[in-house]
């Protein structure tokens, strides 16, 4: 049933932000430029996975995003699509009502049937050109990265944003060595958002700010905390005052 809606086109969207910034195909530019301005302002990104949270899913998502939580993604590797796309539901209305960006990890008819603002992908996953085609040109989409040969690939392709990790060790990624943080120097100036990601936790984010980043992604320090609300703010806090760059998308609309 959710690859036919992807096959198809139908896009059952339910009231909120996503409505405003994508209509998949027909949208405007000033719908796509109010989606990147978010993302352009976007500081903290929470990556959601259930078994890492020591709270119910939809209680430490409420919680991030009251912290000051700019943008959710929704990782689930393993939950059936059915399941998935429930979850997908609840948190596409939740983030809607408080203005923040929602993004499905991996799974574009979910990103499709959930009205999610975009899809995140990695290496391995489905190719830039496939993902822009199936989901039209408004929806956000980003990709993990691990070098600067492919974040400089990835802007080549399209893609809004990119991870660029692992930083430090982390037990949520699969993603071979960590990569360390001299990297982070050399996308100072990178034309789009590139969020620093991988066993970030308050005790060396100063490493990660003096490298340069002011944007980054984390999981197990915000969700696998008892005090979600508390965790975010803390990085909220220590993010605030940092210059972002990464305005390429949104200076090249009119």
């Amino acid at each position: 049933m959710l690859r036919k809606g992807l096959r198809s086109g139908r896009r059952d969207r339910p009231s909120g932000l996503s409505v405003a910034l994508h209509t998949s195909g027909t949208g405007s530019d000033s719908d796509r430029a109010k989606a990147l301005s978010l993302l352009v302002g976007a500081r903290l990104y929470v990556i959601l996975t259930s078994r890492l949270c020591k709270r119910p899913v939809l209680e430490t998502a409420r919680l991030a995003l009251e912290g000051g939580a700019d943008m959710l993604q929704l990782r689930e590797k393993e939950m059936p699509d059915r399941d998935f796309l429930g979850l997908a539901l609840e948190l596409r209305k939740l983030t809607a009502k408080m203005g923040r960006l929602f993004i499905v990890n991996d799974r574009p008819h979910i990103a499709l049937e959930s009205g999610a603002d975009g899809l995140h992908l990695g290496q391995g996953d489905m190719p830039i050109s496939v993902a822009r085609k199936l989901l039209g040109k408004d929806f956000i989409i980003g990709l993990s990265t691990h070098s600067l040969e492919q974040a400089e690939l990835a802007y080549k392709q399209g893609v809004d944003y990119i991870g660029i990790g692992p930083i430090f060790p982390t037990q949520t990624k699969e993603e071979g060595k960590p990569i360390g943080t001299e990297i982070l120097r050399c996308l100072r100036d990178f034309p789009i958002p590139c969020f620093a990601i991988g066993g970030i936790n308050p005790a060396n984010l100063v490493e990660v700010t003096k490298a340069g980043a002011g944007r980054i992604a984390v999981c197990s320090a915000v969700i696998g905390r008892e005090d979600v609300l508390d965790a975010t703010r803390q990085f909220v806090q220590s993010l605030g005052g940092i210059v972002v760059k990464g305005q390429d998308r949104v200076k090249a609309l009119p």
